[in-house]
C-alpha cells in the first residue's frame, strides 16, 4: 500500500513516507514530505463490508497550489476491465491511466477527503459496487417522496395538487390529471440537459450529487441517463429539457425516459397521447424502484437490461433499450435463483408489456423479443396470481391517486364509495388464488 503526492507544476509523484499507529479498531497513518512541503494525516476505519479512509493534506509551503494525492495497492490489473459506467466498459491497459478525481471544500493550506474501499461481484462490475454503495450509505439514497410525482419544477409550473390544474409558460391547463402528478414544490440541478432531482419542499436539501458541466459525455445521451440513474439509484427524476424538433424527437425523449424510469420534459399539450402512454408505465417503474444489478442477460449486450422492483414484491420489472438505428432480436435469461424464484414459480412465469398491456409467455426462465431502433421495452414478470395481486394493488393506488387529485371536488357520497372499494380490495388480498385472479378481472 502506498500514498503519493504530486504537485501539478512538478509533474512528478513523491511517496509520503510516514508510520501507522492502531487507536481502537483504527488504523492510523502520519506521512510527509519534506521536499514537497506536505503532510497527510489518515484514519482507515473497519465498517461492515467496506473500509473507510478520511484523510486531511496540509499544504507548509504558505503558498496557494494545486496537488494531487495518490492512493495506490501493490497488485497487477493489467488485462483487468474497467467500468467507464454501469453498462460500458473497457480492458485495461499498461500504458493508460485510470483514476477518479474531485474537488476539496476550501480550507487554508488544508483540504480534506476521504474514500471507501470494498469488494464487488466481478460478474456485474459497476452495477455490483453501486448496489454495494447503496447499501453502505441508505441514508443518503433513501427515496422520500409518497408517490410518484413530478410536476411543478421550482414553482414555475404552478401545479396545485389539490385542483390538478397546472400552468407552464402561458400554457393554462384546467385538467392536467393525464399528464401525472406533482407536488408543491420540486428541487432541481442544473446541467446541460436541465435534468432533475425531485423533492417535496424547498427545505429539503439531501443533493446526492452536484451535477456540472464536463461531467458526463452530453453527447451520449445513453451515457446521461445511466448516469442520472446510478447517481440518484431509486429517486425520481426528470427532464426539463424540451425536445426542439419534430414529432420523431419527442418520441425519442419518452422512449429515454421509459428505459431508466425518467419522468417527462415540461408539459406540451400536443403531445398528451404521448404522456398517457407512457407517464403511466414510468410511474410504475418509478414506484417498483430501480436495482443496478438486473440478474438477467441478453443474447445481444448492445440491448441493455435494466430490472425494477423484486419478484418477492410482486413488482419485478424490466425494461429494454435498443440505442441503434435497427431493430434488435434478443433472447432474455432471468437468473431464478439470484431474483428469488423458485423451480415452482418459474414455470406459470410471464411477461405484461406495460404499454401495449400483451402478454409474453416464458419458457425455463427465457424470453424473446424484438426490439425496435431507438426503442424501448418495458416488462413485468410475474405468475399469474402475482399479476393479480400488482393489479390489485395498482387500484388501491389508483384509488389514492383520485383522493388527491380530485380532493375538492369528490363529496361526502364519494368518498364513502372510495372507502367501500378499498375494503373490498383487502378483502381480495387474503382469499383463496381463484377468488385473487376473479377479483383482479
Amino acid at each position: 500500500m502506498g500514498t503519493l503526492g504530486w504537485e501539478v507544476k512538478d509533474a512528478q509523484f513523491t511517496k509520503l513516507s510516514g508510520l501507522t499507529t492502531k487507536q481502537g479498531e483504527k488504523i492510523l497513518l502520519r506521512a510527509e514530505s519534506a521536499a514537497q512541503k506536505l503532510k497527510l494525516r489518515a484514519a482507515f476505519i473497519p465498517h461492515p463490508g467496506h473500509i473507510e479512509v478520511d484523510c486531511e493534506l496540509e499544504d507548509t509551503s504558505g503558498s496557494d497550489r494545486a496537488v494531487v494525492v495518490s492512493f495506490r495497492l501493490p497488485f497487477d490489473a493489467i488485462g483487468w476491465t474497467w467500468f467507464t459506467d454501469i453498462h460500458e466498459r473497457e480492458t485495461i491497459e499498461q500504458t493508460r491511466a485510470y483514476h477518479f478525481g474531485y474537488k476539496t471544500a476550501k480550507f487554508p493550506q488544508r483540504a480534506k477527503f476521504n474514500f471507501i474501499l470494498y469488494r464487488h461481484d466481478p460478474r456485474w462490475g459497476m452495477r455490483s459496487a453501486a448496489q454495494r454503495y447503496y447499501r453502505f450509505y441508505p441514508q443518503s439514497f433513501k427515496k422520500r417522496t409518497t408517490y410518484e410525482g413530478y410536476l411543478n419544477y421550482a414553482g414555475l409550473e404552478r401545479y396545485d395538487p389539490a385542483t390538478h390544474q397546472l400552468g407552464s409558460a402561458g400554457r393554462e391547463l384546467k385538467d392536467a390529471s393525464d399528464f401525472g402528478e406533482g407536488f408543491n414544490f420540486i428541487g432541481h440541478m442544473h446541467g446541460w440537459y436541465l435534468i432533475f432531482h425531485v423533492y417535496k419542499h424547498p427545505a429539503i436539501s439531501d443533493v446526492i450529487a452536484r451535477v456540472e458541466r464536463g461531467n458526463w459525455d452530453c453527447d451520449n445521451p445513453a451515457r446521461v441517463d445511466r448516469f442520472m440513474r446510478t447517481m440518484g439509484y431509486q429517486k425520481i427524476w426528470r427532464f426539463f429539457y424540451t425536445p426542439k424538433g419534430g414529432d420523431e424527437e419527442v418520441r425519442h425523449f419518452f422512449r429515454r425516459d421509459l428505459a431508466y424510469a425518467i419522468f417527462p420534459f415540461r408539459l406540451s399539450p400536443n403531445n398528451r397521447h404521448l404522456y398517457r402512454k407512457y407517464v403511466p408505465a414510468t410511474e410504475k417503474l418509478s414506484a417498483a424502484g430501480w436495482e443496478p444489478v438486473p440478474y438477467a442477460r441478453g443474447s445481444d449486450e448492445s440491448v441493455v437490461i435494466e430490472r425494477f422492483g423484486t419478484f418477492a414484491d410482486r413488482d419485478l420489472h424490466f425494461t429494454l433499450r435498443n440505442h441503434g438505428k435497427r431493430p434488435k432480436k434478443t433472447r432474455v435469461t432471468l437468473d431464478s435463483k439470484a431474483l428469488g424464484i423458485s423451480a415452482a414459480s418459474l414455470k406459470p412465469l410471464s411477461a405484461v408489456d406495460l404499454l401495449s398491456n400483451q402478454t409474453l409467455p416464458l419458457r425455463d426462465g427465457a424470453f424473446t423479443v424484438t426490439v425496435d431502433g431507438d426503442g424501448s421495452l418495458a416488462l413485468r414478470v410475474a405468475t399469474a396470481e402475482g399479476h393479480a395481486q400488482y393489479a390489485l394493488r395498482q387500484a388501491d393506488e389508483g384509488l389514492r391517486r383520485i383522493e388527491r387529485m380530485f380532493a375538492t371536488e369528490l363529496t361526502k357520497a364519494n368518498h364513502a364509495m372510495i372507502a367501500a372499494a378499498r375494503q373490498r380490495l383487502e378483502q381480495s388480498r387474503g382469499g383463496s388464488s381463484g377468488a385473487l385472479l376473479a377479483a383482479a378481472e
